[in-house]
C-alpha cells in the first residue's frame, strides 16, 4: 500500500489516478481530476480525441487513455452511454448555468 491509498491494477493508475477513490466494488466512482474535467468539456463540444489531445498538451493515447478510465468508474460500455451518464450525474452543470459538481460521483 502507497501513503496515499491502495493502487488499483489496470487503467488509471497513473500519477493522475487518485488510489481509493472509487468505491471497491460498488458502482460509485470517485473524483474525476480537472484534466478529467477539461476533457469532458471538450467531449462535450464534439472534438475528437485528437483534438483534445492538442489543445491540452496531451498524448493522443492519454486522452483515450483517461476516457477509457472514466468510463470504467461510471460502469459504462461506449461513449454515448458515457456522455449520457456525465449528464445524468450533472458533472459538468447544465445549460442554464448551474454549477458543476467537482466529479463526484458518489
Amino acid at each position: 500500500m502507497s501513503e496515499c491509498g491502495p493502487v488499483l491494477p489496470g487503467p488509471g493508475t497513473g500519477p493522475s489516478h487518485r488510489p481509493g477513490a472509487a468505491g471497491e466494488g460498488d458502482g460509485r466512482a470517485g473524483a474525476f481530476d480537472e484534466t478529467d474535467l477539461r476533457i469532458l468539456d471538450l467531449m462535450g463540444g464534439g472534438l475528437a480525441d485528437a483534438t483534445i489531445a492538442r489543445r491540452l498538451a496531451l498524448s493522443h493515447r492519454t486522452v483515450q487513455r483517461r476516457v477509457r478510465r472514466m468510463m470504467e468508474l461510471t460502469r459504462v460500455e461506449g461513449r454515448f452511454a458515457f456522455g449520457l451518464r456525465v449528464g445524468e450525474l450533472g458533472i459538468l452543470g447544465s445549460k442554464d448555468g448551474t454549477e458543476r459538481v467537482d466529479g463526484d460521483l458518489s
